[in-house]
Order: structure tokens, then sequence, then C-alpha cells
């Protein structure tokens, strides 16, 4: 099977994302946990649904967006570190 190089787009837009949802899930972290950002909290029927204790919740609620982030920049690394050791593309 023929690995074939990633293009720089798809690349960069792929960082773009994992970087964005890596940041979603720090800040969301920070707002929840060390200071609010915003005048928005956890409801508190959300809170009794997934656990009843809000600081779980929190953690689970950013933690979710900080580890598809995470893993999606290993994917990513992954892509590059294949594409590089790629044969460059034939011209025809």
């Amino acid at each position: 099977m023929k690995t074939r190089r990633p293009s720089v787009l798809r690349v960069f837009i792929d960082l773009f994302v994992d970087l964005l949802l890596i940041g979603v899930g720090y800040a969301l972290y920070h707002h929840f946990m060390i200071a609010p950002l915003a005048p928005f909290t956890l409801h508190p029927f959300l809170i009794q649904i997934l656990g009843g204790d809000r600081h779980m919740v929190s953690l689970a609620f950013a933690g979710v967006f900080f580890i598809s982030g995470l893993l999606g920049l290993a994917r990513t690394i992954l892509l590059i570190l294949r594409g590089a050791k790629a044969r460059p593309k034939e011209l025809s």
C-alpha cells in the first residue's frame, strides 16, 4: 500500500483544530475550577445527572475537549511522520 504525503493545508488545518480543542478544554477548566471567565455555570440538573459532584463534572466536561485535542494532535503528528517517510510524488 502506498503512503502519500499529506498536503500542507491539511496538516495546518488539523493542527489548528487540535490546538483549538486543547485551548477550549483549558479555558473550560480555568472557567469552572480557577476563576470564571463569563457569567455562566453548570446547570444543577446537569450536575445531578452526571454524578452530583460539581468538580468531577467540570473536569469531565473540560477533559472531553482536552483529551480529544491531544489524541487528534498525536494523530496529526503520526500523519506528518508517516508522510515524511513516503516516497515523493512522481511527475507524470
